[in-house]
């Protein structure tokens, strides 16, 4: 499997990733879709042109390129001794994968920054990597902060 030429990030991961600090989407999206979780210090004990290699990774949109990215993973953090990453305890929330409902998150998070929500049509005509991210974004019941810089970034309305 090829390598990107280069990372993977959105312009609001870069404002908020502090050198890749912390886990950014492609990385989430890859982790989610082979069922495998790894932690913020496991992450960040790898030195940072692994991570920028990790980042570089087609997103997994087959089993088979799931599991290169998990076998490829497993074996960076064995051989840096940070032990194996974990079997996902929950079932990942695939959301984002329904083109016809705009989530539920979403649309609180839409009410939170007090804007007109998304319609389902243009709900479904977003790249499934767009889709991906704002329901990450709009996982939990508070307004999250890298939420309009995504609206943004997507080139979609961020005014009521």
């Amino acid at each position: 499997m090829p390598l990107r030429a280069h990372p993977l990030l959105f312009e609001f991961e870069i404002l908020s990733s502090e050198n890749l600090g912390f886990i950014p989407m492609c990385i989430r999206f890859n982790l989610d879709r082979c069922g495998i979780r790894i932690t913020l210090a496991q992450w960040q004990a790898l030195p940072h042109a692994e991570r920028v290699e990790f980042t570089r990774y087609p997103l997994a949109d087959s089993d088979a390129a799931a599991q290169t990215f998990a076998h490829a993973l497993a074996a960076r953090l064995a051989a840096a001794a940070l032990g194996a990453p974990a079997a996902a305890a929950d079932a990942p929330d695939l959301a984002w994968t329904r083109t016809t409902q705009v989530p539920a998150g979403l649309l609180q998070q839409y009410a939170l920054h007090h804007l007109a929500p998304i319609t389902e049509p243009v709900w479904g005509h977003l790249p499934e990597f767009q889709r991906y991210v704002l329901n990450k974004l709009s996982r939990r019941a508070t307004a999250n902060h890298d939420f309009l810089a995504a609206l943004r970034e997507f080139g979609l309305p961020t005014a009521a």
